[in-house]
């Protein structure tokens, strides 16, 4: 899936440039840590989506050292040359780090998506706590576990959703405080994504437990 500026304004009358971000309605306490309310135990408000797409775990990028930004910190201090001990501070502000092609395109179709979905159900983005729930459907035989070294690890495949839904679902990641997933082996590969308002009962009941 492939949204054109033209057809992103269409549907969102905002530019994607603007990377769909809306004003903060947080608070802050004496202490200057900032809060938001939980919301009150009646109907809360809910986004459910169900993606038809491949996710693959997030890959950790790739950290590296510019050349040039290297070359230019030794015409900054002025050196021809230099020893360790003054090479290194250099090169520690030339490290760069760099997301896999693969990773940064899988993401970007994702948030898109994403978006398409939000705006079609009239919402905006979340900006109480949130519990949001992920089930990871990999394309294979349900009959086994996907717990080979090409499935991934649940915890990345975590982090590749909650980026993409960062300030299109919700205004920011920091409002997820409670969370669910899973990964499994169906018949085609998708995502289903849930994500509710917390209300203060919930936060505070006690976590579920596994009947063994």
């Amino acid at each position: 899936m492939r949204l054109s500026n033209r057809d992103w304004k269409r549907l969102s009358g905002i530019s994607r440039q603007s990377s769909l971000r809306w004003p903060r309605k947080n608070g802050t306490s004496a202490s200057g840590r900032e809060f938001v309310n939980f919301s009150g135990d009646g109907p809360k408000i809910c986004f459910r989506a169900t993606i038809p797409l491949a996710v693959r775990p997030k890959a950790r990028p790739r950290v590296f050292v510019s050349n040039k930004a290297f070359r230019e910190g030794f015409v900054r201090q002025g050196l021809r040359t230099a020893s360790v001990d003054e090479a290194f501070p250099i090169a520690w502000t030339a490290m760069r780090s760099l997301t896999p092609t693969e990773t940064r395109k899988t993401e970007k179709v994702l948030r898109q998506a994403l978006a398409v979905e939000m705006l079609s159900a009239g919402l905006v983005p979340f900006t109480r706590p949130l519990a949001v729930s992920f089930d990871f459907v990999l394309e294979g035989d349900s009959c086994l576990a996907p717990v080979g070294k090409r499935d991934g690890d649940l915890d990345n495949l975590e982090k590749l959703v909650l980026d993409a839904m960062n300030g299109v679902v919700f205004e920011d990641d920091r409002l997820v405080v409670m969370k669910w997933s899973r990964k499994r082996f169906g018949a085609e590969s998708c995502i289903f994504i849930e994500a509710v308002e917390v209300s203060r009962s919930l936060a505070n009941s006690p976590i579920f437990s596994f009947d063994i």
